[in-house]
């Protein structure tokens, strides 16, 4: 089958925008340079122009700009994807600069559909307009607290449906209503439990690394229940359930069609005597997740012990989770998880996460965290998910382990590769990868 050449450019250039810390090569120029054809053929397909992303480095402004012009022409009146990382230089990028950047931007502002900007110089958010009439992504990101950063009161002019944050504090103004997809890092846990409640129609929500500030906050959390309907997939990074945030989210927030939860548990041993068992909002917090979840995924990374009291209950109720990892730097953390995935020890109990399909453990086995968990837990696990039987058929999940640390710590890495060998021949579908042993 004959594929026209323009058809094969596109398809290989890079559509999805993606800004990362480091500059990124671009493929459209690469192309345009194999030969007269292949650049003619590149600098007569628009679509191919639609994505760029473009570090300004202090010294090679002038090479920035005439990439970012170069890529305007050449895509026509396409809707444009632009990343934008001014190196973080927001506080001493001159100000002339900034201002020709910035009006670029602005000229082409009707077509923009996704902007994503990386330490934008002072100013920049709020000088956002009617005029960006089809953004729909829109991400700002900084690198530390020391960069400025603005109050994003003019944000509720954008029509927005996919919003990043971090670094932000302050008054934010959002058309609330317009978000589906919103994620945020570095904000205190005050100003993304405010911005949380009032994106009714979130369908994504993911929050990681809050900052809390001690004395009066300036977002009083809320006193009763508030319902997101819409929402699928939420992330939260719980630090204190002493705290006056973490708890009114433990207790009030309902979801009634979630189906992945994201969560960070890395509480401080110092809260753990502040509620009694049944008292502790995380057990509000389990009690009211629906039974539409189906993906459950623990970072336990932070965490002082194992796996806490509220997690343990919520994972022996009947739940029809069918992929579900765990991440953490503890074995007690692992072992904690194996004795309750195996039936055996669960005396008369139905089978937990029946549904079970897939299932990813990392273990980062950190100097002075102990050898290792016990092979015998491990194995004793993957064997009691051999007997696990759906309606006529054995359901056998996807295991992978992937382990991190020290050459100290292999001879249990041996020993259970050898104990599962006949396991797998069960038909058991078992990987682990090993990171930094040697």
């Amino acid at each position: 089958m004959h594929v026209p050449l323009a058809t094969l450019i596109c398809a290989t250039a890079p559509f999805v925008m993606t800004v990362n810390m480091l500059p990124q090569r671009r493929s459209q120029f690469d192309m345009s340079a194999v030969s007269s054809h292949w650049r003619q053929t590149a600098l007569s397909s628009p679509e191919l122009w639609i994505s760029m992303d473009i570090t300004v480095w202090r010294n090679k402004v002038g090479r920035a700009i005439k990439i970012m012009r170069a890529f305007l022409a050449r895509s026509g009146r396409m809707p444009l994807s632009i990343g934008l990382d001014m190196c973080n230089m927001a506080m001493k990028f001159p100000q002339p600069v900034a201002e020709e950047v910035l009006h670029i931007l602005s000229g082409c502002s009707p077509r923009l559909r996704e902007l994503h900007l990386i330490d934008p110089p002072e100013g920049w958010i709020n000088v956002f307009t009617p005029s960006y009439t089809i953004l729909r992504s829109l991400s700002v990101v900084r690198r530390s607290r020391d960069i400025i950063s603005d109050e994003l009161d003019s944000l509720d002019v954008l029509p927005c449906s996919r919003l990043a944050l971090s670094w932000v504090s302050g008054q934010v103004k959002l058309r609330w209503t317009a978000i589906t997809v919103l994620r945020l890092a570095f904000l205190s846990a005050d100003l993304s439990l405010k911005i949380l409640r009032s994106c009714v129609n979130l369908t994504e929500f993911r929050s990681k690394a809050h900052t809390y500030h001690e004395g009066q906050l300036a977002h009083p959390p809320p006193a009763a229940p508030f319902i997101l309907p819409y929402i699928r997939i939420f992330e939260w990074p719980l630090l204190s359930i002493a705290s006056a945030v973490d708890s009114a989210l433990l207790r009030f927030i309902r979801m009634p069609v979630l189906d992945t939860l994201v969560w960070h548990e890395a509480v401080d041993s110092r809260h753990y005597e502040v509620f009694g068992p049944w008292d502790d909002p995380r057990v509000t917090f389990f009690d009211h997740l629906p039974a539409t979840l189906s993906a459950l995924h623990l970072d336990n990374h932070g965490a002082p012990h194992g796996l806490s009291y509220p997690v343990l209950r919520f994972l022996r109720r009947e739940l029809r989770i069918e992929t579900f990892s765990i991440r953490s730097t503890l074995t007690i953390a692992i072992e904690n998880l194996c004795r309750v995935l195996t039936r055996e020890m669960l005396e008369g109990a139905e089978t937990v996460l029946p549904n079970l399909r897939r299932m990813y453990i990392c273990l980062d086995l950190r100097p002075g965290r102990g050898p290792g968990p016990d092979p015998s837990s491990l194995l004793r696990m993957l064997e009691s998910r051999l007997s696990v039987t759906g309606p006529g058929t054995t359901i056998l999940p996807s295991i992978h382990l992937e382990l991190k640390g020290k050459s100290r710590h292999l001879a249990w890495i041996l020993e259970l590769e050898e104990r599962a060998r006949e396991i797998i021949q069960h038909g058991l579908e078992f990987h682990y990868d090993i990171d930094h042993f040697f």
